[in-house]
């Protein structure tokens, strides 16, 4: 049997990077030299990233094509976790168009194929991806049980582990238990900060801070996700950019337009602080590769995302 492709750890996405120019250039410099080569793994790898990057992205039709090419690829005596790699990559594709039931079965596919493996991967793939799936829909309570339990069974600290209490994060607030969601949120922007993915869960904190009437600074910490997202050339699914938009209701109905254009630059200004009072998540700066994104310097790899290569699974 020749070589598997390598399990995608899916952390090597978060550095900055245009949209549809990346995709494109992995395309051609990737999927395509492998397809000429014949090199089936690597092809399936590369269609894998294709279709991971493109999600992120905000792209949908374009990855019909990778998703259909990268399946019919996959052969059964690959190791299990090498194939989660492709159920991760379509779940995102499937949150992005919004069909967050199709999304969550390869969610939870991704999480099976992690543990035939043994990997202890899996439990956070349970929390972070299976519970995000769930949350998308509306199944808070299911999201908040997945996301516990996989916290209760893996004993780990790891940077990614903060996806899943993002999730946790994201579901105590839509309870309403705000003060468990700060203690929550204040740890998974620790960890998530580490690789800049704390702007995934700023949404979260500002709609919370308009509950405290605290309209100025979640009005910051809004323009602050905005800039530094569309820099990144990234999208929101259509869950969290739901929730985005409520927080853009309460906002317009809350300030006047010019108090609400002003603290909005605020935050995606040169200073880029956070105000503390609105995420009560413990540090008022951003994360350096966030600044980083809004001030346009890629982030060269070889940073701690990518000491996590291959690991079997990813956010």
């Amino acid at each position: 049997m020749r070589r598997p492709p390598p399990a995608c750890s899916g952390l090597e996405l978060h550095w900055p990077v245009p949209a549809t120019a990346t995709l494109r250039a992995w395309q051609r410099g990737n999927a395509e030299i492998y397809r000429a080569l014949g090199d089936t793994e690597r092809f399936y790898d590369a269609l894998t990233w294709t279709i991971a990057i493109g999600a992120r992205q905000g792209l949908n039709q374009p990855l019909r094509r990778p998703v259909d090419e990268a399946l019919a690829l996959e052969q059964a005596d690959w190791p299990p976790a090498a194939r989660s790699s492709l159920q991760w990559a379509i779940h995102r594709w499937l949150q992005l168009l919004g069909l967050p039931q199709q999304a969550l079965r390869c969610a939870q596919a991704q999480a099976e194929l992690l543990a035939q493996d043994g990997h202890w991967a899996s439990q956070v793939a349970w929390g972070a991806n299976v519970a995000d799936c769930e949350l998308a829909p509306g199944h808070i309570g299911r999201a908040e049980s997945v996301a516990r339990a996989a916290l209760d069974a893996q004993g780990i600290d790891e940077n990614i582990v903060g996806h899943v209490l993002d999730v946790l994060m994201a579901a105590l607030s839509l309870r309403a238990r705000q003060q468990e969601a700060v203690a929550v949120g204040r740890r998974a922007r620790r960890l998530l900060d580490r690789e800049g993915d704390d702007l995934r869960l700023l949404d979260t904190p500002a709609l919370n801070a308009t509950t405290g009437l605290q309209w100025a600074a979640a009005a910051q910490v809004a323009g602050h996700a905005d800039a530094g997202i569309a820099a990144r050339g990234e999208s929101r699914w259509p869950a969290v950019a739901a929730r985005r938009a409520q927080l853009q209701a309460r906002l317009v109905a809350a300030l006047s337009p010019a108090d609400l254009h002003g603290h909005m630059n605020r935050g995606a200004g040169p200073v880029r602080a956070v105000p503390q009072v609105a995420l009560r998540l413990g540090r008022a700066t951003v994360s350096r590769v966030a600044a980083q994104a809004l001030a346009h310097r890629p982030t060269p790899p070889g940073g701690p995302s990518w000491r996590n290569r291959h690991t079997g699974w990813a956010c």
